[in-house]
Parts: C-alpha cells; sequence; structure tokens
C-alpha cells in the first residue's frame, strides 16, 4: 500500500530515511526542501499569470487577446524600427494619489517598417502586383 504524500513530504521522507530525528531536525529538513523547491514554485506561479493574462477566456480585461481575437490575424506585418518619447519640459505633470505621477502629455515618434508578402511595383507584364492603398 503506497500513501501519496505531498512531493515536499516525499523529499523529507527520502532524506530522513528510517531514522528517528527530533522534531528541531525535521523542521531543519523541511525548510531545506521548501528553500530548494522555491525556484520552482515561482517559475510556476509566473507560468500561472502569464498564461492567465493571455487566455482567452478572459479577453475582455486583456487588450492584446481582444484586439487579436476581433482582428483574426488581418492587418500589415511588420515591426518598428525605432521609437522615441519627448517629454516636453513645460507640461503640466498629473499628481493626482490614485491616476499616479506622470506627464499629462508627451510627443511620440515612431518608425515603422512593413514586410510585404509580394513586393509593391510592376509585375513583368506591366501590371501593378501589390497595389499600396
Amino acid at each position: 500500500m503506497s500513501i501519496n504524500l505531498p512531493r515536499e513530504d516525499q523529499k523529507v521522507r527520502e532524506i530522513i530515511g528510517g531514522i528517528k530525528i527530533t522534531q528541531e531536525e525535521e523542521q531543519r529538513v523541511r525548510a531545506q526542501v521548501n528553500q530548494e523547491n522555491a525556484p520552482n514554485r515561482r517559475a510556476a506561479a509566473a507560468i500561472d499569470s502569464v498564461e492567465k493574462f493571455f487566455s482567452s477566456n478572459d479577453s475582455q480585461n486583456n487588450a492584446i487577446v481582444r484586439s487579436f481575437n476581433k482582428t483574426g490575424g488581418q492587418g500589415l506585418a511588420g515591426f518598428i524600427e525605432s521609437m522615441s518619447f519627448d517629454w516636453y519640459s513645460n507640461v503640466t505633470w498629473e499628481t493626482d494619489q490614485a491616476k499616479g505621477r506622470a506627464p499629462k502629455m508627451c510627443k511620440i515618434t515612431m518608425s515603422f517598417a512593413p514586410i510585404h508578402d509580394i513586393s509593391p511595383g510592376l509585375s513583368s507584364t506591366g501590371a501593378n502586383r501589390a497595389p499600396i492603398s
């Protein structure tokens, strides 16, 4: 007959074996096992939070998933070549405690490079093969 113990208890039993030990020694071994398993628990928690963030069940609260579900992958593929923020020096700042502290205005400059599946231009017959609209 096997007893299903939590992983930490199984690890403690493997370390202790059949030896009789004091309660303090058992607590020390449990603390060591918990410390060894802490990175695994943090990684599992991080994976759970990322999974929940991208879950389609909770898409009402996630703008990324909501927008992807709405467009269905349509649009122009590309990448951002550069992005810069100009924080104006004479702009008032929002200092409301509930909203946080941030400037009310900034200038964002972005360069986008599209990736065309068919290069725009004229074909060998003179027809416009990929019109840019």
